[in-house]
Parts: structure tokens; sequence; C-alpha cells
């Protein structure tokens, strides 16, 4: 064999023969069993997944032993997992999945849990809890200004109002006004605002939040009193 010839052996293939031809370029695509997922996802027709705002991470267990001892439900709650921040809860009662859905949100702890229909084909970590829903109760207004059109000004102060409270429609509860408002969950609460009445008073109301009951929390606002001061202060 004479210096200027090349052999190729095994291992080493042809460097001239062209690479295999692919039918298919970039990531590969998997479609799963559907009967399989469809089995899994019986489990969690019907569930509530709960989203909790707070640094701290509570057990299942821990989580399970709040929601017997507070929520007070015609039926059961089984927290069934958790991953993080996020805990699946399935109920034996549809009105006690209303309820929860429609009365929270709920107090853990002093942490706020947001709880959501389970929804198929969605990540947990693509689900929306960026915003809450709050009852609002505001007291203290001269008796001719407790209507249901101040309610909805004063409420859409803090956050969109989605709904009126029975008794504010039919001026039966004369303590308070209430109404429901979507508000984000990051966002600061308003620190005050002003009410100015006919003779030129205003009255200065701040906003707080506060736990309904040892489960819920509720938005309170409350007004504080009255001043004639000439200030320049928005009106609504």
């Amino acid at each position: 064999m004479g210096d200027s010839e090349v052999r190729f052996s095994p291992p080493f293939a042809d460097p001239f023969t062209p690479p295999p031809q692919h039918s298919r370029f970039g990531p590969e695509v998997y479609e799963p069993s559907l009967p399989s997922i469809h089995r899994e996802r019986e489990k969690y027709f019907g569930c509530l997944v709960g989203f909790l705002q707070d640094y701290r991470n509570i057990s299942i267990l821990n989580m399970q032993d709040v929601i017997d001892e507070h929520w007070h439900l015609e039926g059961s709650v089984t927290v069934l997992k958790r991953a993080g921040p996020f805990y699946i809860l399935k109920t034996t009662s549809l009105a006690d999945r209303d309820d929860l859905l429609h009365a929270g949100p709920w107090n853990i702890h002093g942490a706020l849990l947001l709880l959501q229909p389970w929804v198929p084909d969605v990540p947990l970590n693509r689900l929306d809890f960026s915003t809450t829903d709050l009852w609002v109760q505001m007291a203290g207004a001269p008796l001719e200004y407790m209507t249901p059109v101040m309610a909805t000004r004063l409420g859409s102060l803090i956050g969109t109002v989605l709904s009126v409270d029975r008794g504010t429609i039919m001026q039966q509860n004369m303590e308070f006004m209430q109404v429901c408002i979507r508000t984000p969950i990051c966002k600061l609460l308003i620190p005050g605002a002003y009410l100015v009445v006919e003779n030129g008073d205003r009255s200065r109301f701040g906003s707080s939040l506060a736990m309904r009951n040892s489960s819920r929390y509720a938005l309170i606002v409350v007004v504080l009193g009255t001043s004639n001061t000439n200030a320049p202060i928005p009106s609504l």
C-alpha cells in the first residue's frame, strides 16, 4: 500500500456516504393513548383547584385539618393532592362546590386560598389566580345615601363591581350597603376616599381586609366621620 493510499475500516463509516434521511425535522410529537387519559381525567371531574397566596408551605394534612375544623358544609371536602401552592380539592356535594366557589376567598392560617374549577388539558401554572372576588360592606353613610347606585359608585373605587346584594337593592338593610367586586390580588387597597354630601360636608372612608368569620374573608369599608374643610377633594 502506497503512502498516498487511504483505507477506511470499521468502526468508521465512509465519509462520502450521505447521512440518513429523516421524515421529520424539529421536536418530536407524542400523542398519548386517549382511553388512558380519559380514565385519569375522570378522577378530577368536579374538583376544585386551590391556590394559596402565601410564602408558607402548608401540607395536605394541615390543609385538611383546617377545612375539617372551620368549613361548615353539607358534605365533606377532601384534599387529594398538592403541587407547590396548588391544591386539588374534591367535594361530595354540588351545593358545597358552588358555595366554595362563590363565598370565598378562604382563610388558611391567615393566608388567602383562592378556588377555581378544575379545567381539563390546562396545566396548573396556566390557571389565572391574579384576581379575586370580594364582598364589600360600606357603613356609616347618611341614610338617604344608602342606595344601590351609591353602593356601586363606592365599590367601583376599589374594584370592578360584579353584583349588588339583594338587601342593598331592596334597601332593607340600612346598617350597611354591600356589593361584590373583582380586584387584583397584588393591588393595594385604596388608603381612603371622600364622599361629598349636599351641604358641603364630606365623609372620609378607608378600606381594610378582614375576616367575615373564622374561614372566610370579606372586605369591610367603613365611613369614618365628616369634615367641612375646603381642601380640594375628589367627588363621586
